[in-house]
């Protein structure tokens, strides 16, 4: 189970999941930016400021980005740029749109 689910946030947090996915289009958004590639294999929603840091910002938009796998545990051991993951949420995908 998530850590957020266990932490006492379940279907809150689940629901706001699920938004968050559906904002980003069911796409990795670091692949779409990046790598100008459409990725909707193995997502997760991460936390850019990780909720042992700030567990205040568990559900708010501005926190949460959809990551591939492998994206996703770069973005834990910190690979990925946390002020870059933020910008990126701003730009919000458009699935193929956002390639041209």
């Amino acid at each position: 189970r998530d850590a957020q689910e266990s932490r006492g946030l379940g279907d809150v947090y689940k629901r706001q999941r699920e938004h968050i996915k559906e904002r980003d289009k069911f796409l990795c958004v670091y692949c779409l930016k990046k790598l100008q590639v459409l990725n909707a294999e193995e997502l997760s929603v991460h936390h850019i400021v990780p909720l042992e840091e700030n567990f205040d910002l568990a559900l708010e938009e501005e926190n949460l980005i959809t990551l591939c796998r492998e994206h996703h545990e770069q973005a834990e051991k910190g690979v990925l740029n946390r002020a870059e993951l933020k910008m990126m949420i701003y730009d919000s995908p458009r699935g193929v749109d956002a390639l041209k």
